[in-house]
């Protein structure tokens, strides 16, 4: 039988590993870490597939940057 403390403190280890890992997930895809490290902190398991499924925003932005450069260029050859 395990002590009722002990339950608990594998709770908290476990939700606190699970926040910490969200937050490197969340800033690796330019979201607000601390939201998501407090809702894996929460949640446990759940925050962290949470903060997983976030969309990549980072990249979404290099996408952007490059169209833009891309219509620019396609504009400046049209001049020719």
């Amino acid at each position: 039988m395990v002590a009722p403390g002990t339950q608990l403190m594998v709770l908290f280890l476990v939700n606190l590993i699970c926040a910490g890992l969200a937050f490197a997930v969340a800033e690796s895809k330019g979201h607000r870490t601390w939201i998501w490290l407090l809702t894996a902190f929460l949640l446990g398991p759940l925050g962290l597939l949470a903060a997983v499924g976030l969309s990549d925003r980072k990249t979404h932005r290099l996408l952007a940057s490059i169209a833009r450069a891309s219509d620019q260029i396609e504009g400046e050859l049209e001049r020719f």
